[in-house]
């Protein structure tokens, strides 16, 4: 995903190298997800990069909230269209926001697809697409693994780890600062492990929302399996909604 509050999160299978930096943990205590984020040695400048990584996390939220609105006035306009006789080629796309223009060329593909959808869904993918449905499974198993595994949350500043949190699969949470730190590192670690949870949150809303557009855009399509189909054109519109936060920015801004 193009939204760079998502890349501090890590979800390798590989035991992180911080592992020893607050001593020795037992295999079963080792992480399937790590947020690790370094921040500035200056304080002034720690702050702010974690206030704007702030800001980014919850306009993600805001995004993926505001996307049903958005995809029921796509239907509810190929419905009106269908019902007038006009086809997904002929609908006229000067008015649609860009994104919603690429997604609707992606539904008229899919409507052409003739093939009946089985368990070969990536080989009868146009070869543009593979990828996006690729990137689509490799989140799924992220969610999956964010949600039902321990994960940490770590702080840096200036490559010194100073915070750790563990994040039980029930939300529970237990942390461990290094010694001698100030107040205020203490705050930059607690405002970081707000803005990790903020941005999982936003992740498995991003997965949840890419199932339900696609389900609900199913409807649309005569092609059988079409929610299926429309999985990677649904992911890659959803990143692209994702990618575009300082746009939306300055829209809420006005």
């Amino acid at each position: 995903m193009h939204n760079p509050v998502f890349s501090f999160w890590d979800f390798s299978e590989t035991i992180p190298e911080s592992a020893v930096a607050f001593g020795a943990s037992a295999p079963e205590d080792i992480p399937s997800a790590t947020w690790h984020l370094d921040l500035p040695l200056d304080q002034q400048a720690a702050s702010q990069v974690l206030e704007a990584y702030s800001y980014q996390a919850q306009a993600s939220v805001q995004i993926i909230e505001d996307l049903p609105e958005r995809i029921d006035n796509l239907v509810t306009r190929v419905q009106a269209a269908n019902a007038s006789g006009v086809s997904f080629s002929t609908i006229e796309q000067s008015d649609l926001p860009l994104e919603e223009a690429d997604l609707l060329d992606s539904l008229f593909e899919i409507d052409r697809m003739e093939t009946q959808v089985s368990f070969g869904l990536e080989e009868k993918l146009p070869k543009d697409w593979q990828a996006p449905y690729q990137q689509f499974q490799s989140t799924a198993a992220r969610v999956l693994r964010s949600i039902s595994h321990l994960a940490w949350v770590e702080t840096s500043q200036a490559g010194r780890l100073i915070g750790r949190t563990s994040v039980g699969w029930a939300g529970d949470m237990e942390t461990l600062y290094a010694i001698a730190l100030l107040p205020q590192q203490l705050d930059l670690h607690r405002h970081s492990l707000e803005i990790a949870l903020v941005a999982r949150h936003a992740l498995i809303r991003a997965f949840t929302a890419t199932v339900a557009t696609a389900s609900r855009l199913s409807l649309l399509l005569a092609t059988p399996g079409g929610a299926l189909l429309s999985l990677p054109a649904v992911w890659k519109y959803v990143n692209q909604m994702l990618s575009e936060v300082e746009k939306y920015k300055a829209v809420t801004a006005r």
